[in-house]
């Protein structure tokens, strides 16, 4: 479950903001909120939130910017230019801000722990690169990456695995926690599945890429179809269980579901 996310010097963004699903304390009914299996953390989330604010007062650059910060995670490694150079996007409105590098955090809950990750990267590098974990309630450093200490990487006394190996493998412009997971780290690759299972992003400009078929691939995942089933009677839709059937739609079909959806 995400916890919270924030970024600084990011497109509009040029002091650091955050976006947090933790539920506040007003004494109102709280059916909806979600519970954390986890008596480490002790607060409720919300299961969705909405970003409001005038046109152009950076809603969408927020989205972009999880967004980005997904993407660098999953593909800095396999995708990213050997020669060198990360896509970043800083607050261009201050000249001075061009140069300093871009932040990006979060914190989740997977397998009932609680991690806290973040990256700083410029154009060229990734500057710092950080992960913590919280099994007890209390913050443990798991590694800790910064270029402008003597000592680049310092990994923690509860991160096992081969990290020489990974670190020697990590490009300036990629991070540790993506090679990780291609090395298949034990105690990193489920935090990297989550943000590659977990959290799909989609914009409106993307919607080219979410064909037919992909949706009916998700529906058709077992542990997805599950959740979908949940949610439905939770909901109180009377709706009890579905299945996927594909079908042709005609023009007539096409021109009725517009119809009624204009209704």
């Amino acid at each position: 479950m995400l916890i919270r996310f924030g970024t600084s010097n990011f497109r509009s963004f040029k002091e650091y903001q955050e976006i947090s699903l933790v539920a506040s304390s007003l004494d109102e009914d709280k059916g909806y909120l979600l519970n954390v299996n986890s008596d480490k953390f002790k607060h409720k989330l919300l299961p969705v939130i909405g970003l409001y604010g005038a046109n152009a007062s950076g809603k969408s650059n927020f989205l972009k910017a999880l967004g980005f910060m997904i993407n660098v995670i999953l593909y800095s490694h396999t995708k990213g230019d050997v020669a060198g150079g990360v896509p970043s996007q800083p607050f261009l409105l201050d000249p001075s801000y061009k140069e300093q590098s871009s932040t990006f955090d979060c914190d989740v809950i997977i397998d009932d722990i609680r991690y806290h990750y973040g990256f700083s990267l410029n154009k060229k590098e990734i500057i710092e690169e950080w992960l913590y974990d919280y099994p007890n309630g209390k913050k443990r450093i798991l590694f800790h990456r910064n270029i402008n200490e003597s000592q680049v990487y310092y990994f923690g006394d509860n991160i096992k695995g081969n990290k020489q190996r990974i670190k020697e493998l990590t490009r300036d412009n990629s991070l540790f926690i993506s090679v990780a997971a291609r090395e298949n780290h034990a105690q990193i690759l489920p935090i990297y599945k989550y943000f590659n299972d977990n959290l799909i992003f989609a914009q409106p400009e993307d919607k080219d890429k979410f064909r037919s078929d992909d949706t009916i691939n998700y529906f058709e995942q077992d542990s997805l179809k599950e959740k979908i089933k949940d949610f439905l009677k939770f909901a109180d839709t009377g709706v009890n269980d579905f299945k996927v059937k594909t079908m042709k739609i005609t023009e007539e079909s096409r021109q009725q579901t517009i119809a009624f959806a204009k209704a």
